[in-house]
């Protein structure tokens, strides 16, 4: 052993740690530069982008300002204010004209409006706009605030087929006061474009939505198609663990870096001015080092093959001389180590190292055995003090315990618990009717009727009451649907045995609150309060509490 550990430990100190240390260090610092120039490749390419649009804006409420400073859209105006506009007049007329030749000559405009103070349309060049609903006063409440803004996409019926457009207003202001606003609907396919015209990678993806999660474009570089998977990225769990813990009223642009499917991915998100929207340019990183690591890959295969070579020395001094030994050791060492006696040494080799490793074999076969009885006396003792001895549910020692651990789970992963009181229906009127026999086989059948339907944690609270306990992590639980399928079992009803078919019913109250937000009594309580809702309402029925 002393011989094995001194050539080691040469091995290591003259060979293999100077020579990991000096591939490391150029390893490292060949990524780090690779992934410092991505950043930066990513962060340019991003804000060009914003610029883009931001200058397409600009352009935008340019154009829009101009007609928002006409006489005769103001004329109009003042005489919507004392009823309808004069359709036939000069002012309205003209009007008109100036909207029809600001849609001829932009080509991603679909329909150019006048509205008054309260959104009602006055002019456009959308025949089919109803005059009373513009959809433009539902934008954003930042379109109140600003002179200028473009807000959400909606699906819009035009002439050519449903398009996708954003919402853009212009503040008409007379005397300090708005008197109207001029409203435009934009193609998205606009944005579209500009996202196939960027040059970058076709595998690395464009996503802008708007302030309330609809989708502005998203694709790959070049695409001119909608891609699903360039939305799915961004949406994946580990994207957005990583974007909600960004402070983003500090941070109004970054990188974030995830990974979806053991892929590396780097994002850079920025909000764009004049809008509520966000832009996130996303590309594979794994991708991009998979394409520059030929400098890594050649010092990682000569740092394994010299290693193979130090260590295929090792080997042939020490393996005839010490292996044996060293076998004996490790074992025990893993033994002690991990309590675990299921290990055996392999004998390999006869003589006395091997009547010693028959030995100590032995030894742990029996020590083995003798764990495994001890363990399974331990289970049945911690089963036996749990359950409910009539149910084989949960008792309410260990179902509270249960429920402290849920609750504790669903304050840390800021998620839904639910949280259920079943109380069987005149329960009494089973042991008077027919006897404390029938009653047990009443609770018994519920309780079972529980397990089958409850995803979660079941117990009995004791007597003719019983609850349960959940996670909603990815509020996928359908509560009315659990509900109906406990229900259903209850109208089969319980077998006498005379041949009579007895029916059960219960009352349920349930709650669902954000974890953290109640202790366990609290929660119970209100759980308590909606089954006694639910007994309120006629019995047999549940009744849900929605606490958001």
């Amino acid at each position: 052993m002393k011989i094995k550990r001194l050539i080691m430990t040469m091995l290591i100190v003259f060979s293999l740690v100077p020579l990991y240390l000096v591939g490391g260090m150029m390893i490292l610092e060949h990524e780090g530069s690779i992934e410092k120039l991505q950043r930066e490749n990513l962060e340019a390419l991003g804000n060009t982008i914003v610029l883009n649009i931001e200058s397409y804006c600009r352009s935008q409420k340019h154009a829009m300002q101009l007609l928002a400073r006409s006489s005769a859209l103001e004329h109009v105006l003042m005489e919507a204010e004392e009823g309808r506009p004069d359709k036939d007049s000069v002012y309205y007329r003209y009007m008109q004209k100036l909207l029809r030749e600001r849609l001829l000559y932009e080509e991603y405009v679909v329909s150019v409006s006048v509205a008054d103070s309260c959104f009602r349309i006055v002019g456009t060049t959308d025949a089919s706009a109803e005059p009373d609903v513009s959809g433009f006063d539902v934008t954003s409440g930042g379109i109140r605030d600003e002179s200028f803004f473009i807000g959400r996409a909606i699906a819009r019926e035009t002439s050519e087929g449903v398009k996708n457009v954003v919402l853009a207003c212009q503040k008409i202001v007379r005397d300090d006061i708005c008197i109207g606003y001029v409203l435009e609907e934009i193609d998205t396919a606009f944005f579209d474009r500009m996202r196939q015209k960027t040059t970058f990678s076709p595998d690395d993806i464009i996503y802008i939505r708007d302030g309330v999660g609809g989708l502005i474009t998203a694709g790959n570089f070049g695409d001119p198609t909608y891609s699903e998977r360039a939305q799915r990225v961004t949406d994946c769990a580990s994207f957005q663990k990583k974007w909600n813990s960004v402070n983003h009223s500090a941070r109004k642009s970054g990188a974030i870096r995830f990974r979806d499917g053991g892929v590396r991915y780097m994002t850079y998100y920025s909000d764009i001015a004049a809008t509520d929207w966000l832009i996130f340019v996303t590309v594979n990183v794994s991708k991009r080092f998979s394409l520059a690591s030929s400098y890594s890959l050649v010092v990682g295969i000569t740092l394994v093959c010299l290693t193979l070579v130090l260590f295929g020395v090792n080997f042939v001094l020490t393996r005839k001389i010490t292996q044996p030994l060293d076998q004996i050791g490790r074992t025990l060492a893993s033994v002690q180590e991990h309590d675990d006696y299921s290990v055996r040494i392999h004998v390999s080799r006869r003589g006395e190292l091997g009547a010693i490793a028959e030995q100590i074999n032995r030894l742990l076969e029996y020590v083995e055995e003798r764990s495994r009885q001890s363990e399974q006396k331990t289970r049945e003792l911690k089963r036996d003090g749990k359950l409910d001895p009539l149910t084989g549910l949960l008792n309410k020692k260990a179902v509270h315990s249960d429920m402290q651990e849920l609750m504790r789970r669903a304050k840390e992963l800021e998620t839904e618990i639910i949280t259920g009181f079943v109380d069987i229906d005149n329960f009494r009127r089973f042991n008077t009717d027919y006897g404390h026999q029938i009653g047990d086989l009443v609770i018994k059948y519920v309780a079972e009727s529980l397990r089958q339907a409850v995803p979660g944690t079941v117990g009995r609270n004791g007597g003719d009451e019983f609850i349960f306990c959940m996670l909603n992590r990815r509020r996928d639980v359908k509560l009315d649907r659990m509900m109906d399928a406990f229900y259903e079992r209850l109208r089969e009803g319980i077998a006498t045995d005379d041949g009579q078919r007895v029916s059960v019913t219960c009352s349920v109250g349930i709650v669902q609150a954000k974890g953290g937000r109640y202790d366990l009594e609290e929660l119970e309580k209100r759980a308590d309060d909606a089954m006694y809702e639910a007994k309120n309402r006629g019995r047999n029925n549940y009744h849900i509490i929605w606490d958001e």
